[in-house]
């Protein structure tokens, strides 16, 4: 696991953060003696050193199987925006629901405007669910977002299918489509 830059990006899925932070449990997941709160414009405060959130979520995990399934990416990489010290473990989550530790990236000294980036390695064979748990392991520390995205040019033919329920009114559908 190393981190890098890269040259041209294409984002793949963006992290997340909830409109009400009652909602905040779809998007990420923390305990609360963590010293993990909601700071400004969309970010996360950690207020002490070993406070973990995990984004082993619905709307924050990155679902490998689809890109290794319906397109040619086979590397991606994750973006952070951190400020501060941090230990990123990378997770693996299987149709079993068996997980597995795939990396471990340490970080020091972020800065809040540069880009941490963190190469995924997918798996072609037993694709599954990528998951991430971003602990501070320092004094203070901030997580302002990021995001999954890829170097490999992405040529796929986009089709689109409609499918439209009529409920016996295919007069009033008919009308509708040709308006």
């Amino acid at each position: 696991m190393t981190l890098f830059m890269a040259s041209k990006s294409t984002i793949l899925q963006r992290i997340r953060f909830p409109n009400d932070p009652k909602s905040s449990a779809l998007y990420f997941d923390w305990h609360r003696q963590d010293g993990i709160h909601f700071g400004p414009a969309d970010s996360l405060l950690f207020t002490k050193q070993g406070g973990t959130l995990s984004l082993n979520t619905y709307f924050n995990s990155f679902f490998e199987q689809f890109y290794v399934r319906h397109t040619t990416v086979r590397l991606a990489q994750c973006i952070l925006f951190l400020e501060g010290d941090f230990r990123i473990n990378i997770f693996r989550t299987y149709a079993s629901k068996h997980q597995e530790r795939v990396a471990s990236v340490t970080v020091s000294d972020c800065k809040a405007n540069e880009e941490t980036r963190i190469r995924l390695p997918l798996s072609n064979t037993l694709p599954g669910r990528i998951s991430m748990e971003i602990t501070c392991t320092g004094p203070y520390g901030q997580f302002r977002g990021g995001y999954f995205c890829t170097e490999t040019p992405l040529h796929e033919k986009v089709s689109i299918g409609i499918v439209i329920c009529t409920y016996n009114k295919q007069e009033y559908v008919q009308k509708t489509v040709e308006a």
